[in-house]
């Protein structure tokens, strides 16, 4: 991929330079002051010659034989007068080229653009078989890079790479696929492994009970000392949490107790006459806790006072005690202040 971005670097310098280069053409004018008078001017003839052709890296018309850098863009200015010019087809821009690139793109000349682009396609298409193969080869062997990524630690520790491994195994099919090399493949891996082949009594073959896997060993070994390292650990977590459910268990019984407080204090409450503010309590409790929960459900504040009032209201039999004892309240005070008042008009 490299490769194909210096490629592509290149193309994008060409088209900076032709860009940047100097573009203007030097065309010779008649001096005003020779005194010559200037009639009609004599129509130009079209020259039939060749187009001139331009320095792709500055754009500057490329000199013949013998002609200075001056006289050729003088010359080819000359002939790009009087010769009829066609608008070449804009070229397709690469959908994938950005704001930029397009910008700058902009900035070349219009003859050039078409061999440019054309660079490009054609380095593109030089790519796309180099592309797929490198798809190929990942759809074939990612799969495979899969199966020994849990074990590359074990492997790298072990000296060993993929490829080794793959082609010991190999190794091994042909070795089990030849008759002729299938026993002495088996007795191999047999030792390796630490299986025991040969029975005198016919018995099925075990395995040495003195053999121990190195891996497995090694695994083992870093288990215990993982259990080590963790024991501290574990003590001090369990200990948070033991002091967490402590905490938590206190911190309950410390807004239990709060709360009884505050509900004593809202029964027992007395106004200045002694009379208890709340004298429906015990009638009312149910409706009290219902209040408050469909409060609380719909994420309105609610105190105890306005949960006791609306309870009040929500029983009917309650709701008419209280009336009744407010009217005969009111009966009560209408009939002070009338015997107020007639005692007052006798000291009169």
């Amino acid at each position: 991929m490299a490769d194909r971005s210096n490629d592509i670097d290149d193309v994008m310098a060409d088209v900076r330079a032709a860009a940047s280069g100097d573009l203007s053409d030097d065309v010779a004018t008649p001096d005003a002051g020779s005194g010559e008078a200037q009639t009609e001017a004599a129509p130009a003839e079209v020259s039939t010659a060749a187009p001139r052709d331009r320095d792709p890296a500055t754009g500057r018309f490329v000199p013949k034989a013998g002609e200075t850098q001056e006289q050729a863009d003088a010359a080819g200015a000359a002939q790009a007068a009087v010769q009829p010019t066609t608008q070449p087809a804009e070229p397709e821009l690469p959908h994938h080229w950005s704001a930029g690139d397009k910008e700058l793109f902009g900035k070349v000349p219009a003859e050039l653009r078409p061999e440019l682009i054309d660079r490009f396609k054609k380095m593109e298409q030089g790519f796309q078989p180099k592309l797929q193969e490198l798809g190929n080869y990942k759809r074939e062997f990612d799969p495979v890079v899969g199966l020994f990524q849990p074990h590359m630690q074990t492997l790298r520790q072990k000296g060993l790479t993929m490829a080794g491994v793959v082609k010991a195994w190999a190794d091994t099919e042909a070795g089990l696929m030849n008759p002729a090399t299938a026993p002495q493949t088996i007795q191999r891996l047999a030792q390796a492994y630490g299986v025991q082949l040969q029975q005198n009594d016919g018995t099925p073959p075990a395995v040495d009970p003195a053999y121990l896997d190195p891996e497995v060993v090694a695994l083992k070994n870093e288990v215990a000392a993982l259990k080590q390292q963790l024991q501290p650990v574990g003590s001090t977590l369990e200990q948070l949490q033991r002091m967490e459910r402590e905490r938590a268990v206190s911190e309950e019984q410390r807004q239990l107790s709060a709360i009884n407080a505050q509900i004593n204090a809202f029964v027992t409450a007395k106004d200045e006459k002694g009379t208890p503010k709340h004298p429906y309590w015990q009638d009312v409790q149910g409706e009290i806790a219902l209040v408050i929960n469909h409060a609380r459900e719909n994420g309105q504040p609610m105190t105890l006072e306005q949960a006791y009032h609306r309870a009040v209201l929500l029983n009917p039999e309650v709701s008419q005690k209280m009336q009744t004892a407010q009217q005969a309240a009111a009966e009560t005070a209408r009939r002070a202040q009338a015997q107020a008042k007639a005692e007052q008009a006798k000291r009169a």
